[in-house]
């Protein structure tokens, strides 16, 4: 996963999430339990961003299969986290999806979901009106790490 950028500029879609007093843990850092939910916050706002711009796009069509976050700094309350998410694979029949949490201009964890287009219980192709479209929300190319 060091392979995901570490700069804002390299994905298409942002939103921006205020951290609570709860987010904090013994030591009072964002604890990692929080950031995973910040993560999943951002994926679903990011899958109902499709929904809403891609005609036939549902969400619950597609199933996790692999998650893996790695915590890079220290986050920290009251500071609200800046959230970057992207495509970044296209396969046959599943997506990686990329994310990344920022705080003062900082990256400080990384995510990476491979999720499964399915049906019936079954994995299948994703249609080409959606691959077309999933990869305009690909992440940008260039060094950013």
């Amino acid at each position: 996963m060091n392979s995901l950028p570490r700069t804002p500029e390299a994905y298409p879609w942002h939103i921006e999430l205020q951290t609570r007093f709860g987010d904090m843990d013994v030591l009072a850092h964002i604890n990692n339990t929080s950031i995973a939910q910040m993560f999943e916050e951002t994926r679903v706002r990011y899958n109902q961003h499709l929904k809403e711009i891609i005609p036939g796009f549902q969400p619950f069509e597609f199933v996790i299969v692999h998650l893996a976050i790695d915590f890079l700094a220290e986050g920290q309350y009251p500071a609200p986290v800046h959230m970057g998410q992207a495509i970044t694979h296209i396969g046959t029949t599943s997506l990686r999806a990329g994310a990344a949490m920022f705080q003062q201009g900082k990256c400080i964890a990384l995510c990476e979901s491979v999720l499964v287009h399915r049906s019936g219980g079954k994995s299948i192709p994703l249609p080409p009106s959606l691959r077309d479209r999933l990869a305009e929300m690909a992440i940008k190319t260039g060094d950013y790490t």
